[in-house]
């Protein structure tokens, strides 16, 4: 491609008796789709030209408290909260927050499930101009640890059973507050009392004196009814979250979200021609520290005036029971919860006439999944298709989605909402499996790497300007693209079709994403250990996935049962748990290709030494010592 500007490229490409035409519209194309943007034909006319609105996002809910006081903002389980007690609630929790000392650019994290209290918290702190931290509770000690040094909180919110853990992370950070949440201080009729872990949190409270001061949630709130504080102004581009996600180090990457992005992804929702309506049921089963359960989850729908249906923690199992209760217009699952959705008894016979949208991750869903769960859509009398869709973290969650069934193709994740520009580049690899980025644009059906530009992108990556220049780079047309490291291509129409993470990554059944060079980071950490390659291994059972199985050159002879039972150990400290290998393959040497790097690709093809496989469960692993030979 000639060194020209976009709008010269453009005009050579125009005098090109080559040109194509866009089916719908006949409108002369470029081949370029970050000119010809093709979408834009499946919205109405001058969307692209619209602008997001300047607000905070609080605010949103406060004209919803006013419009419509009695619609109910939030479900959860026994209890109807309305846009009129959420305003309320968020002003006391701001209070409350404002008499402990959080301020414009504070930071708050959160290691817990998905709560009122929560939510309240995150619209409070974002009126304050705070940020709110969001960290996967689930995760590793070192790690949660990690985050909480990152972000250089002062208070933390956790769950009362995640005490005694938190007592003794928190040592060596900043945290001088603790507010301990139940999962029933916002239910009603006094359930709120019969707790299974009242008795053993008080019980540690009474044996320990925490470190740094506690407060339970109740005081806390009522604390806020005797203060009186006010909003900051309205600042573009003012961060207020911070989530982390996995990458290609054992340390996790803190991704700073602006109020101005959140607010963009729900606006665009909005101009998409997505029918919704104050009150329509929106049900969420996605984590708050996962921004797809931030932004898709919860700030979306509350912005739309919708019932948020709020469930902490799902049973995979009983997500059919879920949407025949509540009946939700909308819903967000991942690929494995909709398969458990579509094979469940309680959808025998049932009406899902009432969908909207039925939303799924495009990532991890194979052809045949794609075609049954629209069979079953549709034989349950659904008048819409899978609801599809492809982001990154970085990007805001949500970058391409299928809005309507016309903007669907069987494989693609849809068209970029109307204010993003997606589209893909050229891209190389060097001798490490380090991308090399381009910022030649690639026409229509070239595979490359999947790049996006609009309002939803991340501000930066926290605390680490090198990693944020490396994805976020200025093109010469004067733009910011955000460099997914994903590849795929895009058709004429804009319909996007994703392919895998471009290096060293794999996709496990349940469509995690598992970065390996992690896991090989804290196996090598093993004195017994000479050199370790992680590699992904097809998982039985399953038509599409893997799972990480670690190949290991011993450094001296030792027993190998015992080491495997080490070494998951060390990886249930570090790691996540669906990141600790599964396999253990011991070799003499390791293969090398012909630039003297470890040959990857032959780890992946082949058993060639010793392997020993776990018998029980990753999540006992921790308790057992028994492992078959």
């Amino acid at each position: 491609m000639k060194n020209l500007h976009i709008e010269n490229e453009a005009v050579e490409l125009l005098k090109n008796e080559s040109v194509v035409l866009d089916r719908k519209t006949s409108k002369k194309m470029v081949g370029l789709a970050s000119i010809d943007k093709p979408w834009l034909k499946y919205y109405r006319e001058g969307v692209e030209k619209e602008s997001v609105p300047s607000n905070l996002i609080y605010e949103d809910i406060l004209k919803s408290a006013s419009i419509n006081p009695n619609v109910v903002a939030i479900k959860y389980f026994n209890r109807n909260i309305t846009y009129l007690e959420l305003a309320k609630n968020i002003i006391s929790v701001r209070d409350a927050y404002s008499k402990m000392g959080i301020k414009k650019g504070d930071a708050v994290a959160f290691t817990t499930p998905t709560l009122p209290e929560v939510i309240y918290s995150f619209l409070a702190l974002n009126s304050l101009g705070a940020i709110s931290c969001f960290i996967d509770p689930r995760t590793g000690a070192e790690r949660i640890k990690k985050c909480l040094k990152s972000c250089n909180a002062k208070t933390l919110v956790t769950i009362d059973l995640a005490l005694p853990l938190i007592d003794r992370i928190v040592e060596d950070t900043n945290i001088k507050e603790i507010i301990s949440l139940s999962a029933t201080n916002s239910l009603a009729n006094g359930l709120n009392y019969v707790y299974r872990g009242k008795d053993a949190i008080e019980s540690f409270l009474k044996k320990k004196t925490l470190k740094n001061s506690y407060i339970n949630w109740p005081k806390f709130f009522k604390d806020g009814k005797n203060f009186s504080s006010k909003p900051v102004n309205y600042e573009e581009k003012m961060p207020t979250a911070i989530v982390y996600t996995s990458g290609t180090s054992s340390d996790p990457k803190g991704v700073v979200v602006s109020n101005d992005a959140l607010n963009a992804l729900a606006y665009q929702y909005e101009l998409s021609g997505v029918e919704h309506h104050p009150g329509d049921n929106f049900l969420n089963v996605m984590p708050l520290f996962l921004l797809y359960g931030l932004a898709c989850g919860v700030v979306m729908p509350l912005k739309l005036g919708m019932t948020n249906i709020v469930i902490p923690q799902v049973d995979f199992s009983k997500i059919g029971d879920l949407v025949l209760k509540h009946k939700p217009k909308y819903f967000m699952l991942n690929p494995i919860l909709f398969d458990n959705l579509r094979k469940s008894k309680a959808m025998e016979g049932a009406d899902l006439s009432q969908i909207v949208s039925a939303g799924v991750g495009g990532s991890g869903i194979t052809h045949n999944q794609e075609i049954d769960d629209n069979l079953f859509l549709e034989s349950h009398g659904c008048k819409k298709r899978l609801g599809k869709g492809y982001g990154a973290t970085e990007g805001g969650s949500a970058l391409v989605a299928v809005t309507s069934n016309e903007t669907d193709a069987l494989g693609s994740a849809g068209v970029p909402l109307p204010l993003n520009t997606v589209s893909i580049f050229k891209y190389d690899l060097d001798e490490d499996g380090e991308i090399i980025r381009s910022d030649e644009e690639l026409s229509y059906n070239q595979v490359g790497e999947i790049c996006a530009t609009g309002p939803t992108l991340m501000t930066s990556y926290l605390n680490n300007p090198e990693l944020t220049k490396k994805v976020l780079r200025k093109h010469k047309d004067g733009k910011t693209w955000l460099h997914t490291g994903d590849y795929g291509t895009m058709n004429e129409d804009g319909k996007l079709f994703v392919g895998n993470r471009i290096g060293r990554m794999i996709i496990t059944p349940d469509s995690h994403n598992v970065y390996l060079p992690p896991i090989e980071k804290v196996i090598s950490k093993h004195k017994d250990i000479e050199e370790v390659a992680v590699v992904g291994r097809d998982a039985p059972g399953f038509e599409k996935g893997k799972r990480p199985k670690a190949v290991i050159v011993l450094k001296n002879s030792v027993d190998k049962y015992n080491l495997v039972q080490e070494l998951l150990e060390m990886q249930q400290t570090e790691l996540p748990e669906r990141d600790v290998a599964y396999y253990y393959e011991f070799l003499d040497k390791m293969p090398v290709a012909l630039s003297g790097k470890i040959d990857y690709k032959k780890l992946e093809k082949e058993i060639t030494g010793e392997l020993i496989e776990p018998e029980v469960k990753i999540s006992s692993l921790i308790k057992q010592k028994t492992l078959k030979k």
